[in-house]
């Protein structure tokens, strides 16, 4: 459609275009239950190419800018459908004609990725719809509406989002070669910026563990037909829960118990892969433990600050208040702070006992020695003065670490004996518990 060069010929023009617009949306949204995805992907793209004149009304693009909005939405969806019903068998005739060009037809290897990454572009154009839409230089109380429905839209599309940039990243990374994380960050920030719901925070709380909780891609089985599921490194997996956390504590209802749990999830991931046989493919595996235990270190520090916030919170409000309650309702789990101190400490002994064959044949000096356990083996004592400069790799930290924790627990049982609700424990077992470590510290040399 051309163009007319008198205003009475613009304006039937525009009653055209959107004539064609609205239809051709309509016509999709009515079959897109029964007609093919590929088909139902065209007919919403072309609709979208649809221009509208120069001169027409601000009303009349953001009209346009909506309905663009929504047909986004729904072919981000469709393309995150058929990209997990991707079959090897298929060729350019399975896809939608507009998702490639005649000059760069795909192979039957590039289709899948090319599937995920137009869930990426179409939602990164839907976000481009949505900042023009809350920009708009005429706002009103229905484009405020249409604002919030075209966030709500780009919130459901962020565990899509986030499936399909990992599986993006993890084909493009080459084996042996850390993940480039950045398009993983990006997808986490955006949806934080756009302040989810719970279910949103939860559901990409579950993606993250899930991908990094998987077996290696050697391990998941092979053969004709066989896919890999892509697999998340423990410590990007790590550095994505604690933007979530983080995002979870600036809602006005957050939930402290879930992000405990989250964060028992990375810390069991991490030491399970500590008692992991080595594999081939990983000859560095001392780098790799010190990444994995600078990576519970990272997120044991987010369990202390969750946990030291809602003592502090409890220990300035009023006895009986309402804030009481809430602090209450969402204080970390005493089991969760509990599991978290001794499985900890036990990691101290673990580093500390390992120790003992790298230091065989080595001189003793200052704060060196050997220490016999409860179970009668004989560990030779570390000197902490030297050797490896990381935090994460002394067994003292660990203890003082483990020792931090059971002080929460000490904490709120004494604040529980005030006349407060205790957001933990409510017991006083963290007294013994801290009593306990710092006495198991001092027979290893160590004073907190």
């Amino acid at each position: 459609m051309q163009e007319a060069s008198n205003g009475e010929d613009t304006a039937l023009s525009l009653k055209e275009y959107q004539w064609f617009e609205q239809t051709s949306y309509s016509v999709a949204v009515r079959h897109v239950n029964s007609w093919p995805a590929r088909y139902i992907i065209d007919l919403l793209f072309y609709s979208c190419q649809i221009p509208y004149p120069p001169d027409a009304a601000e009303e009349e693009k953001l009209a346009k800018i909506i309905r663009e909005g929504n047909a986004l939405y729904i072919q981000a969806v469709l393309y995150s459908t058929k990209a997990r019903s991707f079959s090897p068998s298929w060729t350019a005739e399975d896809l939608p004609r507009s998702s490639y060009s005649d000059t760069a037809q795909p192979s039957s290897t590039e289709i899948e990725r090319m599937l995920y990454r137009q869930v990426l572009d179409k939602s990164s154009q839907l976000y481009e719809r949505f900042t023009a839409l809350r920009s708009s230089p005429c706002p009103s109380e229905t484009t405020a509406e249409e604002v919030e429905k075209m966030g709500e839209k780009l919130i459901g599309l962020a565990p899509l989002n986030f499936e399909a940039a990992l599986f993006l990243v993890s084909i493009e990374t080459e084996p042996g070669r850390c993940m480039n994380e950045s398009s993983l960050i990006q997808v986490v920030d955006q949806a934080i910026q756009l302040r989810p719901d719970y279910r949103t925070y939860s559901i990409l709380a579950d993606l993250i563990l899930s991908a990094s909780t998987i077996p290696e891609l050697q391990d998941q089985g092979e053969g004709e037909g066989a896919k890999t599921t892509p697999r998340l490194a423990v410590s990007t997996a790590t550095k994505l829960l604690a933007k979530l956390i983080q995002g979870l504590r600036n809602q006005p209802e957050y939930d402290i118990p879930q992000a405990s749990r989250w964060i028992r999830c990375v810390a069991q991931v991490i030491l399970d892969r500590r008692g992991a046989p080595p594999t081939s493919s990983k000859p560095d595996s001392k780098l790799e433990d010190l990444n994995n235990l600078e990576t519970l270190k990272m997120i044991t520090e987010q369990a202390l600050t969750l946990a030291r916030s809602n003592t502090t919170s409890v220990s300035e409000s009023g006895s009986g208040s309402g804030s009481d309650i809430q602090a209450s309702r969402h204080g970390y789990p005493a089991d969760e702070l509990e599991w978290l101190a001794t499985t900890l400490f036990n990691l101290c002994i673990d580093l500390f006992v390992s120790s003992q064959g790298e230091g065989e044949g080595e001189g003793e000096g200052e704060g060196e020695g050997e220490v016999e356990g409860e179970s009668g083996l004989t560990a030779r004592r570390p000197n902490i003065s030297s050797g490896d400069t990381s935090d994460a790799l002394q067994p003292h930290f660990w203890a003082r670490r483990a020792i931090e924790i059971a002080d929460i627990l000490d904490a709120d049982g004494a604040l529980s004996t005030t006349g407060c609700p205790a957001t933990t424990t409510g017991s006083g077992d963290g007294h013994l518990l801290s009593n306990l470590l710092r006495e198991r510290s001092r027979s290893l040399g160590w004073e907190f």
